[in-house]
């Protein structure tokens, strides 16, 4: 199982609407999509840069 640690973010308005919506429409928690854009955003380098070796 992982370990998951609570981390405090701020937000704009906008994009707690953007959030809630996203939720509702993938039947996911907002947790879940936090976490996951984090890891896209975080490893899209490290791809692009494998890829030109």
């Amino acid at each position: 199982m992982s370990e998951l640690k609570p981390f405090l973010v701020r937000l704009t308005p906008q994009s707690v609407e953007l959030l809630n919506k996203t939720a509702k429409e993938q039947e996911k928690t907002k947790a879940s999509i936090i976490n996951d854009a984090i890891k896209a955003y975080c490893t899209k380098d490290i791809n692009a840069r494998l890829n030109r070796l």
